[in-house]
This record gives C-alpha cells, structure tokens and sequence, in this order.
C-alpha cells in the first residue's frame, strides 16, 4: 500500500527548507530511497523558491516525479500561512494507491484530448468511479474551465473532483513547474490523480452561508446581467431581504451578499413557473418546493441602479432559479464539522480554503483551519488558500465555488482511525 507524508517549512531561503523538508519526509518514510514522488505547494510570497526546492529535492531523490505551484496562502494542521514564505510538502512511496501527477498545458483545451492525457498517465483509456481528481488551474485562467466543469461527470465517469486556484504574488499568474519533464514556462495546468479506494464520496463542500429569499426565478436577463426576478428588479428584491430604505446604496452590501444559483433541472419541482409554484404553496404560505441540493455560490459583480439591475460572472438563463445568501459565521462552523464528520476516515484530509472567510467571516483567519483540525480528531490537515475553490457537488458534478471550503480525503480508509496527531506517516 502507498505510504503519504505531509510536512511544511518556512521559506527563507531553498535550501534550509528543502533540508528540512526532506528531513520530516524521510523520518516518516524510513527510507529516502522509497520517495517515488511530491507535490511542492509554495505561498505566493515565497515565489520561485517553490520550484527551488523542487530541484533540491529532485537531485536528492533521484527518479522520483516532482511538481508544484504557488497559491495565497497554504494550511497545515490548524494554521493558516498567507503572507509569509512557506513551503509544504505532499510526498508519497510507489504502490497500489499511488498519487498520479497531471501536467498539462492550460488555457483553452478540448476535454475529451485532456481527459486522454490525464487517464494516459495512469495507464488507463477511462476513469473509475471513486477515482479523485485535484486540479490546481491558474487563476487568471478561470473562463477556460468552464468547459471542464460541465462536463466533468460525464467525461470523468463518477470520479470526484476538488481543486483550487493556483496565484502568484499580488495576483499575478501562478508559477508552476514540473520535474523532470518541465515544459518550460508555458502555461501549466497541474494535479494528481488518486487511484479510487472505495464508493464512499471522497469530496465535501461547506458552504458560509445561510439563504436570505426565497427561490427566485430569473425573468429577464442578458448576458452577465439579471433584469428581473418573478418580474421585478433585482434591486427590489436585495433591498427587501437587507432591509435597506429606497434612498440607501445597495453597493456597500455586495462584498457580503452572495446568490445561490440553480438551472431549472436540478431538482424535480425546481424549475416550475412562478405562478405554478404559487400554486403550490402549502396553507401556512410556505414554499412547496425544497431546496436544491446542486448549485452554484457567486460573488454579485455590479449594479445598474438605473434598470434596477445586476450583474453576475455566471452562466445563466431565463427559467433559472436564484436565492440571495448571506454570510454566517455559525452556520459556516456547524456546516465544516459536519463536512469533516462525512469524509471516510482516512488519515490525512485537503482542505481548500478561501481567504475572505477567515477575517471577514470569524475575525480571525485561523479560525476554520482550527474547526477542522480539531473535527479531524488526528487526521491530519494540508491544505491552501485560494480565490476559488472546485469541488463535485452530491451528484458529482464539478462546480466551481467562491467562499467555500471544499475537503478532500486521502489515504485509506480505517475503520477505527487511531493516528497520534505527531505521526504525519501515511
């Protein structure tokens, strides 16, 4: 069985932390020889030394496959680093289970050739269902993985997706790299494919937020603006569930305000008109419907405060639904353990954070890495900070989430995990 360690180092300088670095890997392994491969996760401050300590280690561990990339911020067992160098270490031993490196260029790619390459490496012609899937796309190239995500479950044939937005410092582009079959400076879209271990769902999504309206269905609209929900301005609507008087700016409010949206398939009864479902209304005046199990949570972008209208980096059309959401701290810390409590006990966990819900969300950026490193009871926790965060919904459709922490399981399950919180041997 494939053997997984975890370990991070300040970043001071390459060579002190890819020293130490491979130090932890190799007390936990037992032998440096076995290290057949490592993903290299390195803070944007902490720039090229990411790949610096690549090649450290690649001339270190000969033979063994190494990649990386540069993210805001990076998580180990309950402490956030953002801000600072710092650079983490995912490594694995050959075996059945064995972490398998995606390098492939980025941009605008046809899914079915990409889907070919990824499964090429595992020497395989299709995915297994349980298979997960980590994908670390550069930020600046969000609108081309788009196409992925739709497409996800049906190309990717039941296996399970998590991800996060790779940056550089002050958001420019991420600095990836691989060893040895570094393309260059092209631009890369990196990840590993974990062999499936098992049925049970490997990805959990935890949303901050609690619903502020009903659901709405979108009336009118045009391309990345809504125009009218159930034949009103959008504005009426967000003015209604923040109770803001007609005179007050609704501007103030967006960096708090989110929507839930939801096409008209995604649940039985979801997309029905809105004179059928006030129809359907129970007697106490409560909506019929349920809430949608798939969605997509995005940030609101701009107001047209004469149409009453407003703006949305989304895809959607008239018939869609829409709720308004709003941040909850509480909720947001009952939902993570409850996220955390529904992984299979695996000894290690990735979490994917967003970076506006540590200050904003519970004053404090540590806050939610400390949830789950105390949920996770002595798994233990590697993760990073990003923009935006990808992960499969209930149904296995891959979505692409914006204050969401999404938690991806690794290892083998146990059914009676027993892992001393100072052992980081997999």
């Amino acid at each position: 069985m494939t053997r997984l360690t975890i370990a991070l180092e300040s970043a001071l300088e390459a060579t002190g932390a890819a020293h130490a670095l491979a130090e932890a890997v190799e007390a936990a392994l037992g032998d440096p020889a076995c290290v057949a491969g490592a993903f290299v996760l390195a803070t944007a401050a902490a720039g090229r030394t990411g790949e610096d300590v690549g090649r450290l280690l690649a001339a270190r561990w000969p033979g063994a496959e190494l990649l990386g990339t540069t993210f805001e911020g990076l998580v180990l067992d309950g402490r956030v680093w953002q801000d600072e160098p710092a650079v983490a270490l995912l490594a694995w031993t050959e075996g059945p289970g064995m972490p398998v490196p995606i390098v492939c260029e980025g941009g605008e790619r046809d899914l079915d050739v990409l889907a070919k390459e990824i499964f090429s490496a595992c020497d395989r012609v299709a995915p297994r269902a349980g298979d997960l899937v980590l994908l670390f796309p550069d930020a600046n190239g969000t609108p081309a993985l788009r196409p992925l995500l739709d497409r996800f479950a049906p190309v990717f044939g039941g296996a399970w997706l998590a991800g996060a937005a790779a940056t550089g410092v002050d958001g420019r582009a991420s600095h990836g790299w691989a060893i040895p079959s570094d393309p260059g400076e092209s631009e890369l879209l990196l990840g590993l494919l974990i062999p499936s271990a098992g049925p049970t769902p490997r990805v959990q999504c935890a949303g901050a937020t609690r619903i502020a309206s009903p659901w709405l269905e979108i009336s009118a609209c045009r391309s990345h603006w809504i125009d009218a929900l159930e034949g009103e301005p959008p504005v009426v609507w967000i003015r209604r569930q923040l109770g803001l008087a007609e005179i007050d700016r609704i501007e103030p409010h967006l960096d708090r305000l989110l929507v839930r949206l939801a096409g008209p398939g995604s649940r039985p009864g979801i997309g029905a008109s809105f004179a059928a479902r006030s129809a359907a209304r129970s007697e106490d005046g409560s909506q019929a419907d349920s809430e949608p199990e798939a969605f997509d949570e995005l940030y609101l972008s701009g107001v047209d405060a004469r149409r009453g209208s407003v703006s949305l980096m989304g895809s959607f059309a008239r018939g869609d639904r829409l709720a308004l959401a709003l941040p909850d701290a509480a909720h947001a810390r009952e939902h993570l353990r409850s996220a955390v409590d529904a992984l299979p006990a695996t000894p290690l966990i990735v979490q994917i954070g967003c970076p506006s819900r540590g200050e904003s969300l519970h004053g404090d950026r540590d806050i939610e890495s400390a949830v789950v490193a105390d949920q996770a009871a002595g798994r233990r926790v590697l993760g990073v900070i990003a923009p935006f965060q990808l992960g499969s919904d209930p149904g296995g459709i891959g979505r692409l989430r914006v204050h969401s922490t999404v938690l991806a399981a690794l290892g083998p399950q146990q059914i009676e995990p027993k892992i001393s919180p100072d052992d980081c041997s997999i």
